[in-house]
């Protein structure tokens, strides 16, 4: 019997968007979905999107908040493009238009919040291990001006970024796993009304893990 290789990702597609991690297949079925006239309504490509895209980037968090500005903008692009098909917005409608009407963060925002949350998670369960200590002693480093590869620098930046210094990020682990807090640092707040009452008629066991938290 042969093995097959495992599948990588493809890094690029054919329109010109660098999208990490994310399959040109799964992107056609997000096009598909969105078509006019027979197209999918907004909640449901919103959360094919949520579930089967953006998911992706959730899971792969903690090891991104390093990434240089040139792939954050990359992916960045892809979100925006992707709020477009979702919305059937033209090429001329503000980011910060598409962000409220779809109820999502930022790429870099929704990275430096996973990232943070993972971190809080990790400190919380094993406060004694190796790793805790450097990034307890990461937060007493000035904050970096570049990469420099150096992840447990990156992941106390990350949490830097959204306002966390050391004095109120012990307060973040001593009420962990308060959902209230997280789920401010996670983004604007979602689902939309709309969205809520279509969850509502769902059976939560047998949607994605990704989905159940939207």
């Amino acid at each position: 019997m042969t093995t097959m290789a495992p599948k990588v990702p493809a890094t690029r597609l054919n329109n010109g968007l660098h999208m990490p991690m994310i399959g040109i297949g799964t992107w056609q079925a997000l096009l598909f979905l969105s078509r006019g006239g027979n197209g999918a309504p907004c909640n449901i490509t919103r959360l094919f999107y949520i579930a089967a895209i953006r998911s992706l980037i959730d899971y792969c968090a903690p090891c991104l908040p390093g990434l240089s500005d040139a792939l954050f903008q990359s992916l960045e692009v892809a979100q925006n493009d992707a709020m477009r098909t979702i919305l059937n917005a033209p090429r001329w409608t503000r980011i910060v238009t598409m962000l409220a009407e779809c109820g999502l963060p930022t790429i870099r925002h929704r990275i430096y919040a996973r990232a943070a949350l993972a971190m809080a998670r990790y400190l919380k369960t094993r406060p004694n291990s190796t790793l805790a200590a450097h990034l307890r002693h990461g937060f007493q480093r000035p904050p970096n001006t570049r990469p420099d590869g150096d992840w447990v620098h990156a992941m106390v930046d990350a949490a830097r970024a959204l306002g966390l210094e050391w004095l109120t990020w012990s307060v973040v682990i001593r009420i962990w796993p308060s959902q209230t807090i997280f789920r401010r640092l996670l983004g604007p707040p979602r689902p939309s009304r709309s969205f809520s009452r279509l969850a509502l008629t769902l059976n939560n066991n047998y949607l994605p893990f990704s989905a159940r938290r939207v």
